[in-house]
């Protein structure tokens, strides 16, 4: 039995499928040759994936954020503890950074809690590298946030020895916490700032 001839548009020995008809068919699939309905359905899919990963986000840097508070104010921590307290806070600061209504000010408060956290564990290059960082996302965040950041930057320096940087930043703090109009807020920043004031008397 004779081999049957390959198709006109197929050179000798190419298999049919390879031919390049349809190889050019394949390419135009490829490059948007798809119907309407089923390019319709891909941009969806995209979307609801995009979607997706955005209500991922929302969720996490919330809850990553509350669950790094939780620990905060345990007194019972134990080392396994600590360890989760730092993880969630920096997975809330990388949810924040993934979500499309991430702000400077999100930020500033991530970092405030990363510094935070590190101070109350004795980090000391931790609790002075997030404090910078808080420190300059905050600058034009108005003197709540400026004022926590202060804060942050003392009490790091504090943990670090340095009493004298401390105190500078402990007084740039209490100005910014009299600015403060809120006065949740302003009660708030204050209560912090007593306390470390009590640390370096």
């Amino acid at each position: 039995m004779p081999l049957r001839s390959p198709p006109q548009d197929t050179a000798p020995g190419v298999r049919d499928w390879e031919s390049p008809s349809r190889v050019s068919r394949a390419i135009g699939v490829v490059s948007g040759g798809l119907p309407p309905g089923f390019r319709a359905i891909r941009t969806l899919r995209a979307m609801s994936l995009a979607d997706k990963e955005q209500n991922e986000h929302r969720r996490y840097s919330v809850a990553c954020f509350n669950a790094a508070w939780e620990l905060m104010e345990r007194t019972d921590r134990s080392s396994e503890d600590d360890l989760r307290m730092m993880e969630c806070c920096m997975a809330s600061i990388h949810h924040w950074r993934g979500r499309e209504d991430c702000s400077p000010k999100n930020l500033s408060i991530g970092y405030w809690q990363a510094s935070r956290i590190a101070s109350l564990l004795g980090q000391r290059d931790g609790a002075v590298r997030h404090a910078a960082t808080c420190l300059d996302l905050s600058r034009d965040l108005g003197p709540f946030l400026c004022g926590y950041a202060e804060e942050a930057t003392a009490r790091a320096a504090l943990i670090d020895g340095d009493v004298s940087r401390a105190r500078i930043h402990l007084k740039e703090a209490t100005a910014l916490c009299a600015e403060v109009t809120d006065p949740q807020g302003r009660g708030m920043l204050d209560a912090d700032l007593i306390e470390l004031a009590d640390r370096l008397a």
